[in-house]
């Protein structure tokens, strides 16, 4: 929606229809008289940045233009057709103006759809597909969203697409808290455009990521000052509150916790809701992996494998630590899903062949698993 836009017209097209025709003159002048075509050329020139000051001006407008869901398509088939019997209707004043009428009543419905937040008894835990590289949605039963990082090394607006084109169709507005699990590129470098897209409300991250030395990190932090989201610092022990019925723990890394290694600084976040648990690992390896191991163990229902699936970031002690029923690999084409299969003992899904794949945990504890691209059999 852009409100904005009924504003600017009244300017812009004035501004463009001089530059079509000074557009004009500098063609036919640059044929026939091109000493004259200067003028022409210089005039076009200003109009065209005059309009791009005009647009980009109108763009950082607070409120002047927001994203949100398409409406449902009965709702756009019916307003199609209510104009239609409208534009039909030319002989009964009264009938005609009842279906000017029919129609904004239609109108506000669909915007009021539109609007309206997405509310569910259900956990859905959305491991999306973004290449080589990681994102995961987390939507709470009472509507508000987590997504836990954002990117993908091949590019970065890959990741900031799919991450909106899930939440518009799931009916979200925003995002309540992104949460960056380490300094990766290919974990947060959608993060700037995304800010700028959607409504964030916070940002989450651990103490390390704020290196401005790391290739990325100033980006993230300049798009977040210039929409004042807060940017909070999580360590081991503090829980992120959207919901009361789901626990979000952050169980790496602790406050004394520092590594050389980015990967091993991951910040890993164990998700419960009606028994069942959720572990989200990030790229967690070495020394930072062994700082988990030593930790209680705890069975989980599903787990972000370590580092894309990496062999070295997924060994036997960490299956026999987290016991995972379900397995899942952010990963381009290089996983090992077969190696992973028989290391785990257990259902190991990658999102390059599954595509995204969601599970949802309902109130009474029933979990399911779906995928994008192909059935799993379960």
């Amino acid at each position: 929606m852009s409100p904005i836009g009924i504003v600017l017209n009244v300017v812009l097209i004035p501004l463009v229809a001089l530059a079509l025709w000074s557009g004009y003159g500098l063609l036919i002048s640059g044929l026939v008289v091109p000493p004259v075509a200067v003028v022409f050329a210089f005039i076009l020139n200003v109009l065209l940045s005059l309009l791009l000051w005009i647009v980009d001006w109108a763009a950082h407008v607070d409120l002047g233009h927001r994203y949100l869901p398409a409406p449902p398509t009965w709702w756009i088939v019916g307003c199609y057709l209510l104009l239609a019997t409208v534009v039909c209707i030319r002989s009964a004043r009264l009938s005609r103006h009842w279906g000017w009428r029919g129609l904004w009543v239609w109108i506000i419905l669909g915007l009021a759809l539109g609007l309206r937040p997405a509310h569910s008894s259900k956990l859905r835990c959305t491991f999306l597909s973004v290449g080589h590289g990681c994102s995961v949605l987390l939507q709470m039963p009472n509507g508000r969203t987590l997504l836990y990082d954002a990117g993908s090394i091949s590019n970065p607006n890959r990741a900031a697409n799919v991450v909106q084109g899930v939440l518009w169709q799931r009916g979200a507005t925003g995002i309540d808290a992104i949460v960056v699990s380490h300094a990766d590129v290919d974990h947060f470098n959608a993060v700037p455009t995304l800010i700028r897209s959607v409504p964030v409300r916070a940002i989450m991250t651990t103490q390390t990521f704020l290196d401005m030395s790391q290739s990325g990190v100033v980006e993230v932090c300049d798009a977040a000052h210039q929409k004042q989201i807060p940017v909070a610092l999580l360590f081991g022990g503090d829980r992120i509150s959207l919901d009361d019925r789901v626990s979000i723990r952050v169980i790496h890394p602790d406050h004394g916790f520092h590594s050389a290694s980015d990967n091993a600084n991951s910040l890993v976040l164990a998700i419960e809701y009606a028994g069942r648990r959720i572990l989200l690992t990030g790229d967690l390896e070495k020394d930072g992996l062994q700082a988990l191991l030593d930790q209680e163990p705890v069975e989980y229902d599903v787990i972000l494998s370590p580092h894309h699936g990496s062999l070295a970031a997924n060994p036997v002690r960490f299956r026999e630590w987290a016991k995972p029923k379900i397995v899942v690999a952010s990963a381009g084409r290089k996983a090992p899903l077969s190696t992973l299969r028989q290391r785990y003992r257990t259902e190991v899904l990658s999102t390059h062949t599954s595509g995204a794949i969601t599970i949802e945990v309902a109130a009474s504890g029933t979990m399911k698993l779906t995928s994008h691209l192909r059935p799993i059999d379960r």
